[in-house]
């Protein structure tokens, strides 16, 4: 019976061994060597903005029509999608991948970002730009590096809205892979990037607009997002695909024909060797500020936050809680008091704000009295009535206790009367 046991449990033993280690190697993928095949390559987590792997993130590169994601985000920023807009002589006749507008034709805004995003078109581009930069290009322009540095994408340059080759005109897989964030955080972004097919009327062009992203429909929850190529920058691609709630964001810069493939590994190593982890939910108490002894306020986390964690292995986070010093009421609900900041393996995270749970008022005159001496005691009519009792039970009660200790000797010595004259006696 025992030998039998103990062949059970060895059987057992082996079969979760072989469990373990066939469950480790499909969740635990190796990198993708893409080293020698492309510029650069980046796999973001499109939730918290961590990065899962990364081949020259931060070399300024041309990145030619993923500009447009920047362009398109800044239309859907400042633009009214039911406005028309009037195609100018200067969009017309823009170089490149282009849709033929004429000038004089107008066109709906939502209809302009649908041949933009999915066509690639750079006469749609720079329509859309004027008409959003008041006319302008060049304030466009600007209004794109400007939205870029708010993003912290600090090596970014654009001098165009289409993405054509110029010179001062490049990104990084890191910065695009941060406009690329923000703007799937835009719903209708994501709709448009996400849709494969729309029809289209032009006044010398009628048909159906084609998304050039080829793993739309083919990649398991792709949701996006952008193609690209010039002879300069070679194939570029920023792909987004998102399972079980884990969305992640891919970029490959200076490319061949092999891009489509290199995307799906990157998406397939982040999937397979990375899960989802909610670490704070939105409205989550993280901590109390205390105001005074008896006295303190709860601090809520603005945002959620969800990370990848690795599969095959276990990690152990701890956060910091940094709050402002010197916060004094009164203070508003939903002010900003602190910030909880993560950082997985060396690398930190976007920290997230702490607010006051809720309103916190100065403290009254009654209640700052018992803080100083020097404070006036300001009390009502009921309050003086109050007081004035307390005042009667503290001396009754020391009454009593003087007596306690009296001896019964000197309580038949002293009489009320003799007490009387004894204290008064001249």
């Amino acid at each position: 019976m025992k030998q039998q046991y103990y062949y059970f449990l060895k059987f057992f033993f082996i079969l979760t061994l072989i469990l373990v280690v066939t469950t480790s190697k499909a969740y635990a993928l190796e990198e993708p060597k893409l080293e020698d095949s492309v510029s650069a390559a980046i796999l973001m987590d499109a939730k918290s903005g961590q990065i899962l792997y990364a081949y020259n993130p931060n070399v300024g590169l041309p990145i030619a029509s993923t500009t447009k994601i920047m362009t398109g985000l800044l239309v859907l920023e400042h633009a009214n999608l039911d406005a028309s807009v009037v195609v100018s002589e200067n969009a017309a006749r823009i170089e490149g991948s282009k849709i033929y507008l004429e000038p004089g034709e107008v066109h709906r805004v939502e209809d302009l970002l649908y041949a933009m995003l999915l066509n690639s078109a750079n006469d749609v581009a720079t329509c859309l730009a004027e008409y959003v930069g008041g006319g302008s290009l060049n304030v466009f322009i600007e209004m794109m590096n400007q939205r870029a540095l708010s993003l912290g994408a600090l090596n970014t340059h654009f001098n165009n809205p289409t993405g054509l080759t110029e010179d001062g005109h490049y990104s990084t897989a890191y910065d695009l892979a941060l406009i690329t964030r923000e703007a799937l955080q835009n719903p209708q972004f994501r709709k448009i990037v996400a849709t494969r097919t729309r029809p289209w009327v032009g006044k010398n062009h009628q048909g159906t607009l084609l998304n050039l992203n080829r793993l739309l429909g083919k990649y398991p929850g792709l949701t996006g997002v952008k193609t690209g190529y010039t002879v300069a920058a070679q194939k570029c691609l920023v792909a987004s695909a998102e399972r079980e709630g884990q969305e992640l964001i891919s970029v490959i810069l200076g490319s061949g024909n092999a891009i489509w493939q290199q995307s799906e590994a990157l998406l397939d190593y982040g999937f397979a060797s990375y899960k989802p982890s909610l670490l704070v939910e939105a409205n989550q108490v993280i901590s109390h500020l205390d105001l005074s002894k008896k006295r303190s306020v709860n601090l809520l986390a603005s945002r959620s936050l969800q990370v990848s964690l690795p599969r095959n292995r276990d990690l152990t986070l701890v956060p910091q809680i940094q709050v402002e010093s010197g916060l004094t009421p009164p203070l508003s609900a939903g002010m900003v008091a602190g910030y909880l900041i993560y950082e997985i393996e060396g690398q930190p995270l976007e920290p997230i704000p702490l607010l006051i749970a809720e309103d916190v008022p100065k403290e009254g005159l009654f209640q700052s009295a018992v803080v100083t001496r020097t404070t006036p005691i300001v009390l009502t009519a009921g309050g003086l009535l109050v007081f004035s009792r307390l005042i009667g039970r503290r001396r009754a009660l020391k009454r009593r206790r003087l007596r306690r200790r009296s001896s019964s000797q000197y309580r038949r010595r002293y009489s009320r009367r003799d007490d009387r004259d004894y204290y008064y006696r001249p």
